[in-house]
């Protein structure tokens, strides 16, 4: 019998599935990527590098969907938030978030979603969108609350009660940062952000001392947490309540350990409010060439990261250190920009601030007939505002100075 060849009969030959081989191999190194960014990732306040922020949202860009890949990915985030909002990152940076933030739901992992939210309001809040950062800091809270994450919900609550203070809903802001104290064990670290909500609600009052009181109870607890960001932060607040008792050196000393702390951490936008404070306190001292080198030098940061707000306050100190230079062209340009960034912004005392301004400018000026026009204006507007703590202070200044320029001569009038 002839030898046979093989036999084949009873073999079946399964086919190699090469799509689903690859597309594991596809996920496993996604996931391998997505770990080795976050080992990669700098330790405690340190900022990404371009390179590894542009590899960083590249790994996001293919792994945020890839349910595999989420246990990573939300550390990678969680890490990546606040140094990329400290580099000042806003609305590049708010896409990524909504993305994780939506796969957080969907994943069902509820710390993550409430801290992406508290994150997304932030930036919603840095961009001067009040609305929008209160709502992401509703939801935060309300997901804390659920889950029994105590000390977060105080985070996100402080959150909206510092939104509240700038939204000049003044109840809402005092009830919330009081809601906190109460929350809270004694001594407890995020009683800081509501002491600093009370301080600023006692310094819009021109209560300095209370103010001072407060901010100092901010400082205090930041730092027994050695947090440099904060500590900085709360050391400038506390400059703000310092000057306006003419406690002038004390002030500037604690602005500049604020902008040391901030040159330490990289942080050129909290650095450049921090500048911005120094040159108030010049202002007030009468010294108005250093303010206006201080201010010349932030403007491009602010540009840099949109933040109306803060060029809106900029433009108002860059105005009264032109005017009390007598740069009356420049001071009226720059009082001008101040007032059409606090309309788009809804700060109606700030406005009115503004106008002040700009009348004591003409009236320096000698233009007798535009200040007592634009002082006519302030007092028109502050009739809507009889309710606001600054009314009664802003209103003896707008009528002194209406007084004033009614003493010009009218022959001096252009």
């Amino acid at each position: 019998m002839a030898p046979q060849g093989p036999c084949w009969e009873n073999k079946v030959v399964q086919p190699v599935d090469d799509a689903a081989r690859y597309a594991r191999q596809f996920n496993q190194n996604i996931v391998r990527s997505v770990q080795a960014t976050l080992r990669r990732m700098p330790q405690g306040d340190a900022l990404l590098s371009e390179d590894q922020k542009t590899r960083a949202l590249h790994v996001l860009d293919m792994s945020i969907k890839r349910a595999d890949a989420w246990p990573t990915v939300r550390e990678l985030f969680l890490i990546m938030a606040p140094k990329m909002e400290r580099a000042g990152h806003r609305a590049d940076w708010l896409g990524y978030l909504e993305k994780g933030a939506k796969q957080a739901d969907a994943m069902a992992d509820r710390a993550a979603q409430a801290n992406l939210l508290l994150q997304i309001g932030f930036l919603h809040q840095l961009q001067n969108n009040y609305d929008s950062a209160s709502i992401h800091y509703q939801t935060s809270a309300a997901i804390f609350r659920t889950i029994e994450d105590t000390g977060n919900y105080a985070r996100a609550l402080n959150q909206q009660a510092f939104v509240a203070f700038l939204q000049r809903d003044l109840p809402e802001a005092r009830r919330l940062a009081d809601k906190v104290i109460a929350l809270l064990p004694p001594g407890d670290a995020k009683c800081a952000t509501s002491y600093s909500v009370r301080g600023w609600l006692a310094f819009d009052n021109g209560a300095w001392e209370v103010a001072e009181e407060n901010f100092r109870a901010a400082l205090a607890l930041w730092e027994q947490q050695e947090e440099g960001r904060q500590i900085a932060r709360r050391l400038r607040d506390l400059g703000n309540a310092l000057y306006p008792q003419h406690r002038f050196d004390e002030a500037i000393v604690v602005n500049e350990r604020a902008l040391a702390l901030f040159a330490e951490l990289e942080d050129r936008f909290e650095g450049a409010v921090t500048q911005m404070n120094l040159a108030v306190i010049y202002l007030v001292m009468k010294q108005p060439l250093p303010a206006l080198h201080l201010l010349e030098a932030v403007e491009p940061i602010f540009v840099q990261v949109q933040d109306t707000h803060h060029l809106a306050l900029l433009y108002h100190n860059w105005g009264i250190a032109h005017r009390d230079l007598h740069d009356f062209p420049a001071a009226e340009h720059r009082l001008t920009a101040a007032m059409q960034a606090y309309k788009a912004l809804r700060r109606a005392a700030s406005h009115v601030d503004a106008l002040d301004d700009l009348g004591v400018t003409y009236m320096l000026a000698k233009r007798r007939a535009d200040a007592i026009k634009t002082f006519a204006q302030a007092l028109a507007e502050l009739a809507h505002m009889q309710n606001d703590p600054s009314y009664q202070r802003t209103y003896n200044s707008v009528t002194s100075h209406l007084s004033e320029a009614r003493q010009i001569p009218s022959a001096a009038d252009e």
